[in-house]
């Protein structure tokens, strides 16, 4: 356990560039790598061949997990070289079983790796770093293109309400005028068979409640349709006072309408009686008159 302590101590004097000027961390360095050397084996010699036996995955653990500054290759080579300097140096004080030799190379060797994991950790932080923003990026493209979408879509809906209530506008104006031509032509008629207001009256009335009920119903269409794309509190007090309009112009002409009626029905009770009444008084002067035509010849 306190091998691994020292040994984590040892890497992580590689990982802190504010420390690699300072004369204690290069003494304290190349010290635990003695110590390293001789307890953990690092270095292994068979067969008249030497092996070494680094923690690389225990180096890699720490490089990864470290959270201290970029490391410049610069700054890691000038300390890496001040370390084997203090090595070479402090190599007769500690008593170990390999050569000074060996010893060096072997701390080569864990510095190499130490810097080829800094490396890896640079490219795969560089690569996440380009990852976001080209993921950041890609989120913009994507929102502005939903946005491009969303304003095609609008303008389409708007054509086309457009369209639409251009046709309206076209079809209630047609028949607002060939409306207004039928009424005068039934009213030419009218006048040309009776000559009696309250008919005229009667007909102009109920083709204005049927023109005024089409020309509702096509101005509600148009208006629905208008309603999709605009806020709801826009079309409310336009809407009431067409519908307002509406009413009081079809209350009037129904109004008109009912009287007119009453007033033909009226009149043809009273011709009807009229008839009856001239009738009964033929036939009583007839009577009389054979009377007086009789008398003179009972005398005779």
């Amino acid at each position: 356990m306190r091998m691994n302590v020292a040994q984590d101590a040892f890497i992580k004097n590689h990982l802190n560039p504010e420390n690699f000027n300072n004369r204690e961390v290069v003494v304290e360095t190349a010290s635990m790598f003695f110590v390293l050397v001789e307890y953990e084996n690092y270095i292994i010699k068979a067969d008249r061949e030497t092996f070494y036996n680094l923690p690389y995955k225990d180096i890699s653990n720490l490089v990864f997990n470290d959270k201290s500054i970029e490391v410049k290759s610069d700054s890691f080579d000038g300390f890496i070289t001040t370390v084997i300097e203090e090595i070479s140096d402090t190599f007769d004080i500690y008593e170990v079983s390999v050569s000074r030799d060996h010893v060096i190379a072997c701390y080569e060797k864990f510095a190499s790796h130490i810097e080829l994991a800094l490396i890896q950790k640079k490219f795969m932080l560089d690569a996440a770093k380009e990852a976001h923003r080209v993921a950041n990026l890609a989120q913009k493209q994507a929102e502005f293109a939903k946005k491009q979408a969303k304003k095609a879509k609008d303008m389409s809906n708007n054509m086309v309400t457009n369209f639409v209530t251009i046709l309206g506008v076209f079809a209630t104006i047609i028949i607002t005028v060939f409306g207004g031509i039928n009424i005068v032509s039934s009213t030419v008629k009218l006048l040309e068979g009776n000559n009696k207001l309250v008919y005229l009256v009667f007909v102009i009335s109920f083709l204005m409640i049927c023109l005024l009920t089409l020309l509702k119903l096509l101005i509600s269409w148009i208006t629905s349709i208008r309603s999709r794309d605009e806020d709801s509190d826009d079309g409310k007090e336009p809407s009431k006072k067409k519908i307002d309009f509406y009413t009081k112009s079809i209350s009037c002409f129904l109004v008109t309408v009912i009287a007119s009626a009453i007033c033909i029905a009226y009149t043809h009770k009273d011709q009807d009686i009229r008839p009856k009444q001239d009738d009964s008084k033929s036939n009583n002067q007839n009577s009389l008159f054979f009377i007086n035509t009789e008398k003179p010849e009972g005398k005779n």
